[in-house]
């Protein structure tokens, strides 16, 4: 497990961008304002509000899916076995590319 990790930030308003936090569960929890749940997106990770919809967070326009609805800030990182692991620059552009 890394300290650190590179993620992309999806913001509801505004362009999606590359960070770097702390590679804790408090700082995804305060990222996406509660508790967080997790969806695959293609070989990606998707970490959003558990309760976004429930507490009327707007959509996320920024991912489209067919089958669900993101509501409030997202934030995408990646796995291995069940460990969060940072972005690579591949990864960056590849999840740029994908964002609406």
């Amino acid at each position: 497990m890394t300290d650190e990790l590179r993620v992309i930030i999806v913001p509801v308003y505004g362009a999606p961008y590359e960070a770097v936090i702390p590679n804790e569960l408090k700082d995804f929890q305060q990222l996406v304002g509660g508790y967080i749940q997790t969806f695959s997106y293609g070989e990606y990770l998707l970490v959003e509000n558990e309760e976004g919809e429930l507490k009327g967070l707007p959509w996320n326009p920024h991912i489209m899916d067919t089958y669900d609805t993101y509501c409030g800030q997202v934030v995408i990182t990646k796995t291995r076995g069940e460990w969060f692991v940072p972005l690579n620059d591949m990864d960056v552009k590849r999840i740029m590319e994908m964002l609406v």
